[in-house]
């Protein structure tokens, strides 16, 4: 079967992408209303340390950055740049933040299906294999937590920077 070429937008480049997103959007769209839950209390409603990006460089140093809660304080710069972000857009409205969390996890959807497709050796049944590959982990519900759940998604980073390493590492990049 013929890869798609993402160099081609308007071709069948952009379908896999388009399906993956129209999977991602009809299994966890209803979350986009919900509120913050769990960790989300400390971590971001009320955390002074994401209402200015200002604060961006502590976030490399500062473990008091990351929570309010003493027990909690760790390093995670690149989560809170996204919290940060996120609270300039929409405030405490968690609307943006589940939306950083699906295209998070479309990247994840997308990376597995470019992994399996050009890692796995499966020659013609590549694609098929890769595309079921990407639908089971974009509508899974073990996915639940890290995309509904707003402060997991350190955990949908850790996926997209572990996979975007593992592939060009594959690719001798």
């Amino acid at each position: 079967m013929r890869r798609l070429e993402a160099s081609n937008p308007g071709g069948p480049g952009w379908l896999v992408p388009l399906l993956l997103a129209a999977a991602i959007a009809a299994t966890y769209s209803n979350g986009l209303r919900g509120p913050f839950v769990f960790d989300d209390w400390h971590t971001i409603e009320q955390n002074p340390a994401i209402r200015t990006l200002r604060r961006t460089p502590s976030y490399f140093v500062d473990p008091d950055t990351t929570t309010i809660l003493h027990e909690n304080k760790d390093l995670r710069p690149l989560l809170l740049v996204t919290m940060a972000l996120n609270y300039q857009l929409s405030g405490l409205d968690p609307w943006s933040y589940h939306v950083v969390n699906l295209l998070l996890h479309w990247i994840v959807t997308l990376l597995v299906f470019r992994i399996v497709r050009d890692h796995l050796w499966l020659g013609d049944e590549a694609m098929p294999v890769a595309l079921g590959a990407a639908l089971f982990v974009a509508v899974h519900p073990l996915n639940t937590e890290p995309v509904n759940y707003v402060s997991a998604r350190s955990a949908l980073l850790t996926a997209v920077f572990y996979l975007a390493a593992f592939d060009a590492a594959a690719r001798d990049r």
